[in-house]
């Protein structure tokens, strides 16, 4: 995936890092595919599913933020959410419709590597380059309807959530991570790895919340053989248009 990066934020340090995703698009297919290699790069051999080292990994495929007319819901779009599982000790990977996906792609990042514990509850915040991590005390406790309109009351509109709600904090095995558009809920399962989200003692697991502002247009996503897929994607567009 041409001029994409993989962000690595590793909580408990509050640092990140940047690389080039290219040695992993050109050889693994989508967010599945890239997931799964992540995951098996960075998980050691008998890692718990709820230890700090277990990563969470959050990716888009190759032909997010295109101009395909298939709505940010078809399957171009979706975010694929990727760790191992608290419930079955496997593989745990699924995916989750709406903007965040778009939302992804547009802030120049096709995937997500967040490792480690923070000290307290807290929510990842990124725009573009700017990644922090900000204070999540009074979201803790909320559902995620809640969480998502504090958000957008208390600091962006504009923001793409992903969040757990009270399930994952109380690690209950089954919970799902939430994002919502327009009052319309978006679960991914993830072969349940909400409870990997949302430790609730005196470290917070993972992320309360993980925002993402939509600013560049789709024209301006960066991808390798561009022009092709424009043209592409106009085609469907006009049969859609035209009258039989």
């Amino acid at each position: 995936m041409k001029n994409c990066k993989i962000l690595r934020i590793d909580l408990s340090s509050e640092s990140v890092a940047t690389e080039s995703s290219e040695p992993y698009t050109d050889r693994f297919l989508g967010g599945r595919g890239v997931n799964s290699m992540l995951l098996l790069e960075g998980l050691a051999p008998g890692t718990d599913a709820l230890d700090p080292g277990n990563p969470i990994i959050f990716g888009v495929g190759p032909l997010a933020g295109m101009t395909f007319p298939d709505g940010s819901n078809a399957p171009l779009h979706r975010m694929e959410v990727t760790s191992k599982s608290p419930e079955t000790g496997l593989l745990g990977s699924s995916n989750i419709g709406g903007g965040i996906g778009l939302a992804v792609r547009r802030a120049g990042y096709s995937h997500i590597v967040v490792t480690g514990k923070a000290k307290k509850p807290s929510y990842l915040w990124i725009h573009d380059d700017q990644v922090e991590v900000r204070d999540a005390s009074q979201l803790w406790g909320k559902d995620t309807y809640d969480t998502e309109d504090v958000i957008h009351e208390e600091i962006d509109r504009e923001a793409q959530v992903i969040c757990i709600g009270p399930a994952g904090e109380n690690l209950v095995r089954f919970a799902s991570v939430r994002h919502k558009e327009k009052r319309e809920a978006r679960s991914h399962s993830g072969y349940h790895v909400a409870p990997h989200q949302g430790r609730p003692e005196d470290r917070c697991r993972r992320i309360r919340d993980e925002c993402f502002r939509k600013r560049l247009p789709t024209s301006a996503v960066p991808c390798q053989n561009g022009s092709w897929i424009g043209r592409a994607s106009r085609r469907p567009t006009r049969s859609m248009v035209t009258p039989p």
